[in-house]
């Protein structure tokens, strides 16, 4: 168990973060060497926990299943599949997967969504928290490609493109991404106070650009 709250002396006061974790509570599995297996956010009951981890022996079995030689398509394609529903195998490495599969139109297009989840997460859980705009320089990269995810830690992927924004002085690049989000996320309520800092930073900017 991990207590995100300040304590003299604690190891990894940052280790929510690290793990992809935004809020309370999370409850995330772990394997030995500490890497996330899956990732629970806004877990309310032990009924959750229970089928979490129940999903994980579920997972457990069926690779050690693939692994010790039952590599048949099937077992291989459901194999791929939850471990992308999961997100707990490297981007580059499901990317490669999916690739190899024979997956009918509709398969392959019904993994994009995820892919791009499972990338941004990768690259949330690889960016120092001081530095979200090395993060953010990515994820401009995937918006201008409408490459957006839609996982609960979304908010994270805009805030991180405006560090970028604001690191490099960048007007023009934080009035559209926040035109952008003006447009298509008027209506979400976890933004709305955002959206009124970010109005507070792009006047702040431009005086800076100006001086």
């Amino acid at each position: 168990m991990h207590v995100e709250s300040h304590v003299d002396g604690e190891p990894y006061p940052n280790l929510l973060y690290q793990k992809g974790g935004i809020g309370f509570p999370t409850v995330t599995f772990l394997d030995a060497d500490g890497g996330v297996l899956q990732q629970v956010g806004n877990v309310v009951t032990l009924q959750q926990c229970e089928s979490a981890y129940a999903s994980l022996r579920h997972w457990q079995e069926l690779r050690t299943a693939v692994e010790r030689g039952d590599a048949s398509a099937p077992r291989t394609k459901e194999l791929f599949l939850l471990e992308l529903k999961m997100g707990n195998r490297p981007f580059a490495e499901m990317v490669q997967r999916r690739d190899a599969l024979q997956l009918g139109d509709d398969e392959r297009k019904a993994t994009e969504q995820p892919l791009v989840n499972l990338e941004f997460v990768e690259t949330l859980r690889s960016t120092p928290r001081e530095q979200q705009w090395v993060g953010g320089e990515k994820f401009v990269a995937m918006w201008r490609a409408g490459r957006i995810p839609d996982s609960a830690s979304e908010t994270s992927f805009w805030q991180y493109q405006f560090a970028f924004a604001t690191k490099q002085k960048d007007v023009p690049l934080f009035k559209e991404l926040l035109g952008w989000l003006r447009e298509h996320r008027s209506g979400d309520v976890r933004l709305q106070r955002y959206l009124k800092l970010l109005e507070q930073q792009l006047a702040q900017l431009e005086a800076g650009a100006g001086r």
